[in-house]
Formats: C-alpha cells, sequence, structure tokens
C-alpha cells in the first residue's frame, strides 16, 4: 500500500507518503525553482511547499478599520470645538455652507457632519454659552479676592453700553449691560457695578477700577459709601 502512495497515487497528500518520498519531491521542486528565468518570482511559489511548515496565518482586520465611522459622542465633541474656535475667530456662520469648505471637512473626516450655520447660531452657541459659563464661575467661585472692571462705550451699532471684567487674577468677561435711553451719570454707573458684584458676592471684591471721567469719581464715592472695605 505504501508504495502505491508513494509511486502510483500522485493525488495522496504529502503526510500519507514515506519521509524519503516527501524529501524527493522537495529537491525536485527546488532544482525546479533553480532552473527558472530570472523574471520569475520565487516568492509566488507557497512557503510550505518547500518548506513543509504551516503557514503563519495573518489574522485578518475587520472591515470597521478600512471605513471613517464616527460615534455621536465624538460628532458632539467635533461639533462643540468647531464652534468654539469659529466664535473665538469672528467667523460668520455662513461659513460652513461655502461648498469648498464642505468639501475640504468631507475630505478630511468623511464621516463628520458639518453643522449648518442655524445649528451653529442656536443649539451649539447656547452649548458653547452653557459650558464656558460653568468654567468662568468655578474660576471665580475658587478665586479668594476680586477686582471689578468697568467702562462704558458704543458697540458697532452705535448702541451705548456698560461692559464688567472681573479679575480672578485672570482675565474674565463677565457681562454687559445696555444703557439705553439712560444716561451715564455716577448714580447709574454705581448701581450697575454694586448690582454685577452682589451677583458674586459683594464681600469677594477688595477693589473697583474705571477710568478717571468725572461720572466715574462720583460712582466711586457711592460704591465706597456703601461698601467701606473696597477701594
Amino acid at each position: 500500500m505504501q508504495v502505491h502512495l508513494d509511486n502510483e497515487c500522485s493525488g495522496a497528500p504529502d503526510n500519507a507518503k514515506s519521509a524519503k518520498q516527501n524529501v524527493g519531491s522537495q529537491d525536485s521542486i527546488l532544482k525546479t525553482t533553480q532552473s527558472l528565468p530570472n523574471n520569475i518570482v520565487l516568492n509566488s511559489i507557497p512557503t510550505d511547499t518547500l518548506t513543509n511548515r504551516p503557514v503563519k496565518r495573518i489574522k485578518t482586520q475587520k472591515i470597521e478599520n478600512f471605513i471613517d465611522c464616527m460615534s455621536e459622542e465624538e460628532q458632539e465633541n467635533l461639533e462643540i470645538q468647531l464652534a468654539q474656535a469659529l466664535y473665538l475667530a469672528g467667523v460668520p456662520f455662513s461659513f460652513v455652507d461655502n461648498p469648498l469648505v464642505i468639501q475640504f471637512f468631507q475630505c478630511l473626516r468623511p464621516s463628520f457632519k458639518l453643522p449648518n450655520r442655524k445649528r451653529l447660531a442656536d443649539e451649539l452657541l447656547d452649548d458653547v454659552y452653557d459650558e464656558v459659563k460653568m468654567h468662568t464661575d468655578k474660576q471665580i467661585s475658587k478665586a479668594k479676592s476680586l477686582c471689578m472692571v468697568s467702562d462704558g462705550w458704543s458697540n458697532i451699532n452705535r448702541v451705548s453700553v456698560q461692559n464688567f471684567i472681573v479679575y480672578t487674577p485672570k482675565l474674565i468677561f463677565f457681562d454687559t449691560t445696555f444703557s439705553g435711553e439712560e444716561s451715564h451719570t455716577g448714580e447709574w454707573i454705581a448701581n450697575q457695578i454694586t448690582q454685577q458684584m452682589e451677583i458674586i458676592g459683594a464681600q469677594k471684591f477688595s477693589s473697583v477700577i474705571t477710568d478717571t471721567a468725572s461720572v466715574m469719581k462720583a460712582a466711586w464715592k457711592r460704591i465706597e459709601e456703601k461698601y467701606s472695605h473696597i477701594i
């Protein structure tokens, strides 16, 4: 039977043939490969045929590794980061509706869905405001001593406004009020400053800084009368 397997049965597997026959087969394969033309790549011959060793299987990667996908959490995080960058840079909301911008983000990260201008001006703006407000409130609450800085000017629409900045000692833009038809008198300015301090806690403030305009000097006197510990 073994003789038949070695000599007559060409379709028999190698492990059914005798060791001598296997060595002979490998020698004939090696001789054949040595006589091949130079343009034939030997790597095209399976290594297990030449060595009779089991082939090491390469672990195949899952199809998800070749497809760009994004979780809902990652999408929301990227939207917030994009919104913060656009708000800080003063970029118009119409930026995200520009066809070239849309094309750029599709090439950069196909699975990221670029928010439209309505979402930037509505939901994302509220979300970023809430996040920044929470961060600044945390910084203010941790500070042991605060300083209120206030000044008035006109915005781009030439509307008179009064701005309030808090030093923790880091500078934090706290609030702005629109005076409307109210004239900026010393009494009005003093009331606005004290109202802002009382929102945080007037006892945490050690000083108030303004310019030296006459109405500001009048406001100082009113603030000092109400809070003697503030300079």
